[in-house]
């Protein structure tokens, strides 16, 4: 049985950038997806996303990978539009990522799945991993079953979890020994369900189509939102995700229930594709890497955890995973110290906004819609406060700026002061990002235990055990 340098799990969005770049740099890689070829990169999602993904990796890594572009993209955004619960107010935010758009996942995931097996990776479809193969403390392979149900085992130096939420390969070692969380919290995952629908040109057109349209309402989607997301002028991306806590609700019903409040405008559309899943909306894991493995994507939860957009940090993962991996074999270290370069990177900067992105996410979910309501039409927040809480996890008020807002929000004293400790959590848990260990062992471990006491919940909602309302 041959050995390749590098095994991927799942040639989806992340899976087929960590190919393309493995194949640049001249790896023997084997990618291994379960579903069909013609299904694979297929999923449920906003399918937003935008050019600052790209121009990280080709800058972290050199790597030639193309972004989206000619019919991958879908249209060009300038911003959202972020709308209150009851629609009463409307925030017009601008995106500060550059270049983002709306892109077809699907023309572009195959693209640059085909460049890496026109460059020599081999690819094995319909066949589905089932678990690792462990060997005095390392993964050194993987065992996969056919459809026929053959099974085979397949060998690595390096095997790459890019198998989405299930992370079937983190899932089934131990943690204790790789410091990598089993299963999510409920708070931390995300049911969402999705249509992509096409209008009638005679009976619907969307105005600024370039914008973006993110809904609050905690009645409609409870600890989540909704979105439509505009395809062009007669087309639209539309779902919404609801985060598991409480007596959280079905999701397809929710949709449900929303066409019914907007039956005038979709009573002529055309479904042209549907369909739910879960997202993972937390922190990165505390480790990416163990000996032998590596994590990306979803299956590492490297993610922007306020609105679960995944593309991009896929992106980063994947390929940032490949590039130190090479090294690693080059050196031929693949133990967590090995491959440990490659988290470090990741946490240093994409940790650095996600991790404190996480904290915010665990307190907007708790807000009922009158504190959603007076935040927007009392302008307590501004338009700037939610593009940078949302971006780069930041939020400053001058004493006098703090005193109009106390004056506009007298009723909200509670709500503000809670929001400072919040904002302090954030600026708490970026400081341990930047300062995430140069290496495994006992400094890990300790910032480990900083980061669990940190995002220790502590609202009475995301301890109560959930129940889905159906």
């Amino acid at each position: 049985m041959s050995t390749y340098d590098i095994i991927i799990v799942g040639g989806g969005t992340g899976g087929a950038p960590a190919a393309f770049h493995a194949a640049e740099l001249g790896l023997k890689t084997l990618v291994i997806d379960r579903l069909p070829m013609e299904q694979i990169a297929v999923k449920v999602c906003g399918d937003a996303t935008s050019k600052y993904y790209w121009d990280f990796i080709k800058e972290a890594t050199g790597t030639s990978l193309k972004p989206p572009h000619g019919e991958e993209i879908e249209i060009k955004i300038k911003g959202t539009y972020l709308y209150s619960p009851g629609r009463k107010m409307k925030y017009t935010i601008i995106d500060r990522d550059g270049e983002p758009w709306i892109i077809d996942r699907f023309k572009y995931g195959k693209r640059v799945l085909k460049q890496a097996l026109d460059n020599g990776v081999d690819f094995i479809d319909n066949m589905r991993v089932t678990s690792p193969i462990v060997e005095n403390d390392r993964v050194v392979g993987v065992k996969a079953k056919a459809k026929n149900g053959e099974t085979k085992e397949f060998r690595g130096k390096v095997i790459i979890d890019a198998s989405g939420i299930n992370a079937i390969i983190r899932t089934a070692l131990d943690p204790s020994k790789t410091h990598m969380d089993i299963q999510l919290l409920p708070k931390d995952e995300c049911n969402a369900y999705r249509e992509i629908r096409d209008f009638d040109p005679d009976q619907f057109h969307y105005d600024d189509p370039e914008f973006l349209r993110i809904f609050f309402d905690q009645k409609i989607v409870p600890g989540g939102y909704l979105w439509e997301f505009p395809r062009g002028e007669t087309s639209v991306n539309v779902g919404l995700g609801v985060t598991k806590i409480g007596n959280y609700p079905n999701t397809r019903k929710q949709f449900e229930y929303y066409l019914k409040l907007n039956e005038e405008m979709y009573k002529n559309s055309k479904v042209i594709h549907k369909g739910g899943w879960r997202i993972p909306l937390r922190r990165p894991m505390d480790s990416l890497v163990w000996n032998g493995v590596m994590l990306i994507g979803d299956a590492g939860t490297c993610v922007k955890p306020t609105d679960g957009g995944g593309i991009g940090q896929s992106h980063i993962s994947g390929v940032l995973a490949v590039h130190y991996a090479a090294q690693a074999i080059e050196k031929d270290d693949v133990s967590a110290a090995g491959l440990w370069p490659y988290a470090r990177h990741y946490m240093i900067t994409s940790g650095a906004k996600n991790g404190p992105l996480a904290i915010m996410k665990d307190f907007v979910i708790t807000l009922d819609n009158q504190v959603l309501t007076d935040l927007m039409e009392k302008q307590i927040l501004t338009e700037n406060d939610f593009l940078a809480l949302n971006s780069d996890a930041t939020f400053n008020m001058s004493i006098m700026e703090k005193a109009k807002r106390v004056f506009r929000a007298r009723h909200m004293l509670s709500f503000l002061r809670d929001l400072k400790k919040v904002v302090d959590k954030m600026e708490k848990a970026r400081q341990l990002y930047l300062n995430y260990p140069e290496q495994p062992g006992k400094e890990f471990l300790q910032w480990k235990a900083q980061i669990e006491a940190l995002f220790r919940p502590e609202h009475p909602l995301l301890l109560t055990p959930p129940k889905q309302n159906r």
